[in-house]
């Protein structure tokens, strides 16, 4: 079994050998490199990008269908956020959180996302021809992911409202409450996830 390793050992440990010497004597760093590798394009931080985003077809789908959020706000501000709220509360309290707060509501939106574009620009499947193919193609290569993301950072602070109305609802012990509170909002800062809208306040 592949032992677990740190970013930090694994840079440690490439720095003192040589490409050979790793690849015989430490499979826990080749394991580790190929998991940062497998992240990074999940991500799509290993293709050339376009105008800031993951590729064209990702920066030509928010241009089109999401450069007007209001669409998504709504269905944040219908239950959305308090679902996943409620949701990262209930892990959180019993340590089995594996997200922060913002990217639990990114993943949340991910597939709403994707499927709400893809039954406005595909329709319901029906009737599929040429054109209907090239579209699913075409949106194949859409980093959903980045988007959401983009859009959690535009509602950040309506999503820090959902959440306190939702904590307040949890009646826990202040320290506890202010201690989720802080990690929410530290934790969710840290992976970029911020108001970087009307007028770009730091959370």
């Amino acid at each position: 079994m592949t032992k677990y390793i740190s970013s930090f050992d694994a840079l440690q440990i490439l720095g003192n050998a040589s490409t050979n010497s790793i690849l015989a004597n430490y499979p826990e760093v080749v394991a580790h490199l190929k998991e940062q590798i497998e992240s990074l394009s999940r991500e799509g931080m290993l293709k050339p990008r376009y105008n800031g985003w993951t590729n064209y077809e990702t920066w030509r789908v928010n241009l089109e269908y999401f450069s007007d959020t209001s669409i998504i706000g709504e269905h944040l501000s219908d239950g959305g956020v308090e679902y996943v709220a409620e949701t990262w509360i209930r892990n959180e309290s019993i340590g089995a959180n594996y997200n922060t707060f913002a990217e639990d509501i990114a993943h949340y939106l991910t597939d709403y996302l994707q499927n709400l574009c893809e039954e406005w620009v595909c329709g319901d499947g029906a009737e599929r021809d040429a054109a209907v193919d090239y579209a699913e193609a075409f949106l194949s290569d859409v980093n959903w992911y980045e988007i959401a993301k983009h859009i959690v950072e535009e509602y950040w602070e309506e999503c820090l409202e959902a959440f306190e109305l939702e904590l307040d609802s949890w009646g826990l012990e202040e320290a506890e409450a202010e201690k989720m509170r802080q990690y929410a909002r530290e934790s969710s800062d840290e992976h970029g996830l911020r108001n970087k809208a009307r007028g770009g306040t730091r959370i």
